[in-house]
């Protein structure tokens, strides 16, 4: 398995298809910005991909997932991490984990993730399984969750520590101009 930063069309393609069908409507940013973020250097996208070698001994690549981190100052938030459905429970996800954590061993790294916590969520055992997932791979609860533009979110941290002024400047940091003050007017502190 290889994580690829995204080069070709194909990658994009791919990438964009499972990004539309992995999150909901109300947790995706418009997919044009995450581009555009990607050539200001405030976000790095990866195709996560298994190499494949024919009996010419030519390489192909098979699209197996993406990841999507936002990056500020020393902060790295993995904001987007999807493995396609025929290829979960192979270990694509904690693989891909892994190489992140050592990719970003400069920074510090860390996610969102829905409410875990929510016993009334439509999705309550989705969202109970992904936050095993995430604790087995290493990461830990953050002492406050966040209201993202309405959604509660609990932030998951991996050997380090974030203020949530440092949080929301990651946010801030992302678009600029009006954009800041509707961040700074849609993201708030929940203590737990």
């Amino acid at each position: 398995m290889e994580l690829r930063k995204i080069k070709s069309i194909k990658q994009i393609r791919n990438i964009y298809k499972l990004y539309q069908n992995s999150f909901p409507k109300e947790e995706k940013k418009p997919f044009g910005l995450i581009l555009i973020g990607v050539l200001r250097g405030n976000f790095e996208v990866f195709s996560i991909e298994k190499k494949k070698t024919d009996e010419k001994n030519r390489d192909s690549y098979e699209f197996k997932g993406l990841a999507i981190a936002l990056k500020h100052e020393d902060l790295v938030l993995l904001d987007y991490l999807a493995i396609t459905e025929e290829a979960r429970s192979y270990g694509y996800g904690s693989k891909t984990l892994s190489f992140l954590k050592e990719y970003y061993k400069n920074y510090r790294f860390f996610l969102e993730i829905e409410n875990a916590e929510d016993e009334n969520a439509e999705n309550y055992e989705e969202r109970q399984s992904r936050k095993k997932f995430y604790l087995k791979n290493g990461f830990s609860p953050f002492p406050f969750n966040v209201d993202l533009f309405g959604i509660e979110m609990e932030i998951l941290v991996y050997n380090c520590s974030c203020e949530f002024s440092e949080y929301l400047e990651l946010y801030k940091n992302q678009f600029g101009g009006i954009m800041k003050k509707k961040i700074s007017e849609n993201i708030f502190l929940v203590e737990k």
